[in-house]
């Protein structure tokens, strides 16, 4: 069930069950590229985009296709984080991975995160 709250503007609040983990924290939409390294599977460093993220999770769009549980590192602009792949969809040849982070980020990250990957409205 996805439900969109109009304050602030680029918050979308999501409650949804993955997987048996319920994410209830309020995401971001973003417009970010990132680098994307898949720790299981030791893969080279790819080029992947950053659509949401909030204090414990973020969606990106990649090349490569995961696997449900691998560990992954995220550089986002302004530090990495590792998180774990609870799901992932293929569309047109990319695909769209929800990751669940290793270490919540804080708000103050979370907010030097947002300052350089939001949306323009």
């Amino acid at each position: 069930m996805e439900s969109e709250s109009k304050a602030p503007q680029q918050a979308i609040t999501i409650q949804a069950d993955v997987g048996g983990y319920i994410r209830t924290h309020r995401r971001y939409r973003t417009a970010s590229a990132v680098l994307v390294t898949n720790l299981t599977r030791n893969t080279v460093v790819l080029a992947g985009f950053l659509l949401d993220i909030s204090t414990t999770g973020m969606r990106v769009e990649t090349d490569f296709c995961p696997n449900v549980g691998d560990q992954v590192s995220v550089d986002l602009p302004h530090s990495a984080v590792r998180a774990e792949v609870l799901h992932y969809t293929g569309i047109h040849g990319r695909f769209q991975v929800g990751l669940k982070l290793a270490q919540p980020l804080d708000p103050e990250q979370l907010l030097k995160c947002l300052a350089i990957c939001l949306q323009p409205t």
